[in-house]
């Protein structure tokens, strides 16, 4: 008995000892100097990289390292991982040198940042491009363009078109990101060859282009919705062999002219569906807007991705062109606007846009919401953020947790831009488009300038409906 206590306080000692080696700041005060070496060598930039914790693993003999995020920032190739895997085990204690180790950075390991050209070892299958996974998100079969199948077809592609009109919290103002020069701002400049030249571009190659910022400069908007519209625009209905009927998610209502921060107008309605029939009398929806004035304007449509959706939802738009029909796959982008195209239309209601339960298959789900037409006017309203805001705007190779915090000492209310929305940053696009605040909302409010940026990537990530990339 007594060998066996002995030989447990041994393993203890031994557990303890290991585990304050390890600890201790003396080790991460090295391994910080040394990752901070690499990454000012490797991005030629001021920059610190902090280990924030070491794990152990005894059973395992592991280690897990988690560094702050400067080192995710590094362009990773797999020299430099090595580099980094071999400064870490030169400072480890000599019994641990030969431990596994893993090393974390903005919760990824830092080998599944190498991207994959610049691999020597396996390539990773998942970020490989597959032009025949699912229908595209939007197809439109009127157009010459569907007759190829090469070229861009099936990918879908997300991009911005710079930075936008936002709130300074610290001013208590609207302002641009950029400053005004040569009479122009780089904010609206970018965008005026991104919106009319390569967006046109990569879509006539085949592509779904989606931008989290406002891509029609026409500063009229119409919603025709189901819980109701404005003027004499109108949403009804007529039902063949299957008939309409209420979801059960949440659809888009335009219940306020003005949004504040963390309301969702996509959770604040309902949306309507049926099921598909391949032969048959079909069920048709049909939104009559109301056009205030004659121009070119964008349609964007909405609806919910439910279980057993439709991939091939016919939309037809009826314009003073004629009529444009679309397949939309609705097994993905439910909740948010799916833009179909740009089109010229007449003043008053002589036109329209319907959507038929006619499909390919029979017992799928089809779901009807909101239709927008034009751009329209910003109309989410900011403030200084009243339990405090960053004083200064927060750049991204820093982290936000590490700035100032000021309340504002005026008494402030909320007030829109005043501008079109295509002058707006992607924040307040987001929000009017229903993503959820945790995506737009990056710095909880304290900083729209980050916020502005930041929600960029992620909303990709969202969009996709998950990454291990993002």
């Amino acid at each position: 008995m007594k060998k066996y206590v002995f030989l447990a306080l041994i393993l203890i000692v031994s557990y303890s000892s290991f585990s304050q080696d390890l600890q201790e700041d003396s080790l991460k005060f090295r391994l910080n100097g040394s990752l901070t070496n690499i990454y000012r060598e490797t991005l030629l930039r001021p920059g610190k990289v902090t280990v924030d914790s070491i794990a152990l693993n005894e059973h395992k003999k592991s280690i897990e390292l988690h560094t702050n995020f400067s080192l995710s920032y590094l362009p990773m190739r797999e020299n430099t991982v090595r580099q980094i895997y071999d400064s870490i085990r030169y400072h480890l204690p000599l019994a641990q040198k030969k431990y596994r180790i893993s090393v974390f950075s903005d919760k990824q390991e830092i080998r599944t940042l190498v991207p994959n050209f610049y691999r020597q070892s396996k390539k990773d299958k998942n970020r490989m491009i597959s032009h025949k996974v699912k229908p595209s998100l939007v197809t439109n079969f009127s157009a010459p363009e569907n007759s190829f199948d090469k070229g861009l077809t099936n990918n879908h592609i997300a991009l911005w078109q710079s930075h936008g009109w936002y709130y300074e919290q610290k001013l208590g103002r609207w302002e641009w990101q950029r400053a005004r020069i040569f009479q122009t701002v780089e904010d609206l400049y970018t965008q005026s060859y991104v919106l009319p030249f390569l967006v046109p571009m990569l879509e006539n190659a085949g592509a779904n282009v989606l931008l989290p910022r406002e891509r029609d400069y026409n500063k009229q908007e119409v919603i025709i919705d189901n819980d109701g519209s404005k003027k004499s625009s109108t949403y009804r209905e007529t039902n063949g062999k299957e008939t309409w009927r209420n979801s059960d998610s949440a659809g888009f209502a335009n219940l306020r002219e003005i949004w504040l921060d963390g309301e969702n107008p996509f959770r604040m309605g309902t949306a309507r569906q049926t099921k598909t029939v391949s032969r048959g009398e079909e069920s048709i929806a049909t939104w009559t807007p109301d056009i205030p004035e004659k121009g070119r304007y964008a349609v964007f449509v909405s609806y919910q991705t439910v279980k057993n959706s439709s991939n091939d939802a016919l939309y037809s738009i009826y314009h003073a062109g004629g009529k444009t029909d679309f397949r939309v796959n609705q097994q993905m982008g439910g909740g948010t606007w799916i833009f179909l195209g740009n089109f010229d239309f007449e003043e008053g209601t002589s036109h329209r846009i319907t959507l038929s339960n006619r499909s390919k298959r029979t017992g799928k789900i089809v779901t009807a919401d909101a239709v927008k037409i034009g751009g329209g006017m910003g109309n989410i309203a900011r403030m200084p953020n009243p339990g405090g805001f960053e004083t200064e705007n927060t750049k991204s190779a820093e982290e936000p947790t590490q700035k100032e915090m000021l309340a504002s000492k005026i008494n402030y209310s909320p007030e829109i831009s005043g501008y079109p929305r295509y002058a707006e940053g992607a924040r307040y696009w987001m929000q009017w488009a229903g993503v959820p605040d945790t995506i737009y909302n990056r710095t909880e409010g304290k900083n729209d300038y980050t916020d502005d940026y930041a929600s960029r990537g992620v909303w990709v990530n969202w969009l996709a409906g998950g990454s291990s990339v993002l």
